[in-house]
């Protein structure tokens, strides 16, 4: 497939890529895509799991996706990723 039936139910998506690092809030659109070296991001992975860990259920909000954003168990995401945190970082 092309990927664009996917676009439209995209809800978050860091793309931590060592140029241009960005990440992306809702379906694709100018206003989705933010760039994270002008949000003053220095460290894309640290970054994305840092807002992973503390505001994921806020970002899905942001989305546009209310009532998925209710059901997410922000503490258990915190703990699993707290956990891989240094696994991940080795690889990156």
């Amino acid at each position: 497939t092309d990927g664009t039936e996917d676009e439209g139910k995209r809800i978050l998506r860091f793309d931590c890529f060592y140029k241009n690092p960005h990440y992306h809030v809702g379906a694709s659109g100018e206003h989705s895509v933010h760039n994270m070296k002008d949000e003053g991001v220095e460290d894309p992975v640290r970054w994305t799991l840092e807002q992973l860990k503390t505001r994921f259920p806020a970002m899905v909000k942001k989305a546009g996706y209310d009532q998925i954003a209710e059901k997410i168990d922000q503490q258990a995401i915190t703990d699993h990723l707290t956990r891989l945190e240094p696994e991940i970082l080795a690889k990156y």
